[in-house]
């Protein structure tokens, strides 16, 4: 890979494996979280490795995206409150959003979009 002269603050990567990684610590799955936040811890080390993003983009990432991670839990559960009979639907569909979410203005933010 070429080494990029652009790069982007927050790593958009970093964002939604971290964001990915809070949801399911939340949710409380025990044994997902834990392969999650090793695939996550990953994704940012070879965002570093690749000379795609300076560490504090990715410190910017953890943080960015574990708070996303958690306004997304707690805005479906309070999904859940209001609407029992659907919840399944709507945990989907939150998740889906965050991540898409944060790829969309990580990307917005970066004319390198892998």
């Amino acid at each position: 890979l070429p080494i990029s002269r652009d790069y982007s603050f927050p790593s958009g990567h970093t964002a939604a494996s971290f964001a990915s990684v809070t949801a399911l610590y939340l949710a409380g799955e025990k044994k997902m979280w834990k392969a999650a936040l090793v695939l996550a811890v990953l994704i940012a080390l070879s965002r570093l490795y690749l000379y795609v993003h300076y560490p504090t983009d990715i410190i910017g990432g953890v943080v960015f995206g574990s708070l996303s991670g958690y306004l997304g839990y707690k805005i479906v559960e309070w999904i859940q409150k209001k609407e029992q009979g659907r919840q399944h639907y709507a945990v989907c569909l939150i998740l889906l959003l965050t991540t898409s979410a944060i790829q969309k203005i990580a990307a917005a933010k970066s004319n390198w979009i892998p």
